[in-house]
């Protein structure tokens, strides 16, 4: 898991660790940690990642755009979600 700014720019589990949490705390880490200097989070997921975008939804992020990208030399549709949060002062 990794944040820039506003922004969750990695958030990768192991396949072992589906299903069993890890997910879901390295989710809220990055939440709570943009939410120390922003009040909306965003990211941005492949348009194929339905699995991930599926999981993002289930914790109230909203797709907000859809826009072109590359990954590996291909044309993709990137997604942007965002989600408001509060930070632990509020």
């Amino acid at each position: 898991m990794q944040v820039g700014d506003d922004q969750i720019t990695d958030l990768h589990v192991d396949p072992a660790y589906w299903n069993v949490g890890a997910g879901s705390k390295l989710l809220i880490a990055a939440e709570q940690q943009v939410a120390r200097a922003h009040p909306v989070v965003r990211l941005e997921v492949r348009g194929f990642n339905t699995r991930a975008r599926g999981f993002y939804a289930r914790y109230g992020w909203k797709e907000v755009r859809t826009y072109p990208g590359m990954e590996c030399g291909s044309i993709v549709e990137n997604v942007e979600m965002r989600k408001r949060i509060k930070s632990q002062d509020d």
